[in-house]
């Protein structure tokens, strides 16, 4: 891997190119950026993997804890941000596929409540975030990932425009030529 890093800097000639991949089924990311560290990860979609989604509290026991208990709460759905689109998702999955989840390999169905489904989901959203923060930092998962917290939020609005008031200025009448001498 050394190796790889060094070769990737004397190609592109930058002092220091940090680049960081994923993968999962069927999906792979590449971030790089010649001078800032980068890491990503990635979890696929359900109908995307082979096999059957993990069961929730089979999560839960295994990674009890990685979470902060604030994670957890939005795991859990505690937190209303983002569960519109979790829904959504894991809906839209299951129609593809005919259950709540999608369809595991060979085209079976999981058992996986569909409100079971949402956590799992929102949990993996979770854990894609430490492992891509763990990555750049280059700590790896000996890294206390209870240390690190994220959360969903809004991305920024752009501020509203302000109403244009009309200029109420007193227009100029054009002063009348002066005769010329």
């Amino acid at each position: 891997e050394a190796g790889e890093s060094a070769a990737a800097r004397a190609a592109y000639g930058a002092p220091n190119f940090n680049f960081n991949v994923a993968h999962d089924a069927c999906l792979v990311v590449l971030a790089a950026d010649a001078a800032l560290l980068v890491g990503v990860d990635v979890c696929s979609p359900f109908r995307l993997r082979a096999g059957a989604p993990a069961e929730y509290a089979g999560l839960v026991s295994a990674f009890e804890g990685v979470l902060t208990a604030d994670e957890w709460a939005a795991v859990r759905g505690e937190e209303a941000e983002g569960d519109a689109d979790d829904a959504a998702a894991v809906s839209a999955a299951g129609a593809a596929a005919g259950d709540a989840t999608g369809a595991a390999a060979g085209g079976e169905a999981s058992a996986l409540p569909a409100a079971e489904a949402v956590c799992v989901t929102r949990f993996r959203r979770q854990w894609s975030r430490k492992e891509a923060y763990v990555k750049a930092r280059g700590d790896g998962l000996g890294f206390a990932l209870r240390r690190v917290e994220f959360c969903d939020c809004p991305p920024p609005r752009p501020p509203e425009p302000e109403q244009q008031q009309p200029q109420t200025q007193p227009q100029q009448q054009p002063e009348p030529p002066q005769p010329q001498p």
